[in-house]
């Protein structure tokens, strides 16, 4: 049994993939710029403490280590349902537009991640369309997105790229991304294709799959090695897998126990709201019940963890 709970599927191809075995990185917070690590911090607190950790050389515990050189290709069946079900919304509405799909990939993971994405192809063959779904488990949080971003690439060696996700990360001198935030996908494609006319250089064309992955494989690679070089990712340490796999472990024990937990996270993010407001509102009476009530879903949370673990332990 594999200690991977979203351990790929046997690959049926690969884009620059060693069937011998993978090399997994890490991320280094502290190797991120202060604009990075405002944008992608979720409040005004976490900034302030990842900002005071890159400032003594320090960076947040990674959550999950990946084979970034490792992407795999999946038969749809081979998806997770999940993820299927995140993507079909936008891959509805390329069809719609004339894309065509060219396959499914996906990112080895360890630890409490999930990555899977779809590639098509536009009916002018000049832009490659990517689907992604991100799934990230550090319960009792979950933490998913789902973006769409538009490619294509010039005879002069450029990349456009347009995306509906937030931008986060610098990148590459030769791609030209640009960012619009949940915006749908036709209203995303018109921007690409506005950005492709205006754009000094021509349009490479894609005119097979082979062609989707040699682009992909390019791009992806050439992003990699620029994260690499610049200290955001290192290789994972055999400690540090160790880790990411028992946390994966535990992980998917919690996850049997509890088939979904997003309703106890909402239950438990809605108490904390109503105790600081009994705080702010100064009702003693109110904010000793919201404690106990919080108080007992907690235990009651650890104890199903540690009741699952025990059992798998005993297995």
């Amino acid at each position: 049994m594999t200690i991977n709970p979203y351990a790929p599927p046997i690959a049926v191809d690969a884009i620059g993939y060693d069937s011998d075995g993978r090399t997994y990185y890490v991320y280094k917070t502290a190797a991120l710029t202060f604009g990075e690590l405002w944008r992608l911090s979720p409040t005004t607190l976490g900034f302030v403490i990842v900002a005071g950790m890159k400032c003594t050389g320090t960076s947040l515990p990674s959550q999950n280590a990946i084979a970034a050189d490792s992407t795999l290709r999946l038969w749809e069946d081979e998806v997770q349902p999940v993820a299927m079900q995140r993507l079909m919304p936008a891959m509805d509405a390329n069809r719609e537009m004339g894309f065509e799909h060219a396959f499914y990939y996906t990112v080895p993971c360890l630890g409490m991640n999930l990555i899977c994405a779809a590639a098509e192809t536009s009916s002018d063959r000049q832009t490659i369309a990517v689907h992604v779904y991100a799934r990230t488990e550090v319960p009792p949080v979950i933490d998913e997105r789902c973006q769409s971003a538009f490619l294509s690439t010039m005879h002069d060696g450029t990349l456009l790229a347009t995306s509906n996700g937030k931008r986060e990360l610098i990148g590459p001198s030769h791609i030209f991304a640009e960012h619009y935030f949940q915006m749908p996908t036709p209203e995303l494609y018109a921007r690409h294709e506005e950005r492709l006319k205006n754009s000094t250089s021509q349009a490479n064309r894609i005119e097979s799959t082979d062609d989707v992955q040699a682009v992909l494989q390019k791009n992806e690679g050439e992003n990699f090695r620029f994260h690499l070089d610049r200290g955001f990712y290192v290789e994972a340490s055999k400690a540090e897998l160790i880790r990411l796999a028992k946390a994966g472990a535990d992980k998917r024990a919690m996850m049997q126990t509890v088939p979904n937990a997003r309703p106890i996270v909402t239950f438990m993010r809605v108490l904390f709201v109503a105790l600081g407001l009994s705080w702010l509102i100064g009702s003693r009476q109110f904010f000793d019940s919201m404690l106990l009530v919080f108080a007992v879903v907690w235990v009651i949370y650890v104890v199903s963890r540690l009741v699952r673990r025990m059992a798998r332990r005993g297995d």
